[in-house]
């Protein structure tokens, strides 16, 4: 029997062109690729948490999920809500990328002397609730503007003066092979600065009870990223945060175990860190949802662990 054509729904983005084209480069039998508009792309003059909050970058391209308009849509993990809607189901969660966050900056504002390498009073872009915490507690002296915009958006207006310095996900410029010159590079290091939970995946969306679909996504499903992006969900949601809240989670599993580490911005302005570990993903999960449940923070300040936060980025791969 002749196979049926699966619409890939995505976002229009370089980006999000290039995450949908690896997925349908994975299937089976024809496919065609449709863009849908979501509204935080028609939104870029305001914040993310301020411009409609869980599901910006999804609602619409779940609707033509859930509409039969698509067969499947492929999504930055981070974006994807924690819940899907009723009738929806996560199809594949392909091999993680890089899960850090990339500093880029400005020659003229590098002080090489700093840990976070940024001259005192500079302007750092980032719209992200979770980067700007981040960065109030690494270095307060400096000042946070709204940056939105896709990738090479976002370091075209670093380029034009808009901000000194700006913070991006590692896995994008690596997808793209973005060149960021005359920008500087650096990597940070999520053991320091904790990742979105999630970033760095592709969450492959589907409607429940599409055997085809599901079948056809097989080859793409690697079970340890499952694992570890779907922990740091769940912690995710126990704090009560959505996907653009002070929240930063990052699971890793290696021969010794798993671990996790765990960052939030608290009620009462203090930024809270912890690591967990144990021979297993679902207990250490326990322990890390345990400490959350709990609220009791008093403690646990943000762990200055012997390691670097920041180095010259590696190039692009």
């Amino acid at each position: 029997m002749e196979r049926r054509k699966i619409r890939i729904g995505t976002r229009g983005s370089a980006l999000a062109l290039y995450q949908a084209n690896y997925v349908q480069a994975a299937l089976l039998g024809p496919s065609e690729i449709v863009i849908v508009r979501t509204t935080g792309d028609q939104r870029q003059d305001v914040p993310l948490d301020q411009a409609g909050g869980v599901g910006l970058f999804t609602k619409e391209i779940e609707r033509a999920l859930l509409d039969g308009r698509i067969d499947l849509a492929v999504h930055s993990l981070k974006d994807l809500p924690v819940e899907l809607p009723a009738g929806l189901a996560l199809g594949a969660v392909p091999l993680r990328a890089a899960v850090s966050d990339v500093l880029l900056v400005r020659p003229d504002a590098l002080d090489s002397s700093q840990e976070f390498p940024v001259k005192a009073g500079s302007r750092v872009g980032t719209s992200a609730t979770r980067r700007r915490a981040l960065l109030a507690q690494a270095r307060p002296d400096l000042e946070t503007v709204a940056l939105r915009g896709n990738v090479p958006t976002r370091v075209r207006k670093t380029l034009e003066g808009d901000c000194d310095a700006t913070l991006l996900a590692r896995a994008g410029l690596d997808r793209l092979e973005f060149d960021v010159s005359p920008l500087l590079a650096f990597d940070l290091n999520p053991v320091r600065w904790p990742c979105a939970p999630g970033q760095g995946a592709l969450g492959v969306e589907i409607r429940e009870g599409d055997r085809e679909v599901l079948e056809r996504l097989a080859e793409l499903e690697h079970g340890d990223t499952r694992s570890c992006a779907g922990a740091e969900r769940r912690l995710l949601q126990i704090s009560g945060g959505g996907c653009h809240s002070a929240f930063g989670a990052w699971a890793a599993l290696s021969d010794e175990g798993a671990t996790m580490r765990v960052a939030l911005l608290t009620d009462d302005g203090l930024f809270a860190a912890r690591r967990f570990s144990s021979a297993t993903m679902d207990s250490t999960l326990a322990e890390a949802a345990a400490w959350l449940e709990a609220e009791d923070y008093a403690g646990s300040p943000t762990q200055a662990e012997e390691t670097w936060l920041c180095r010259p980025a590696r190039a692009w791969c």
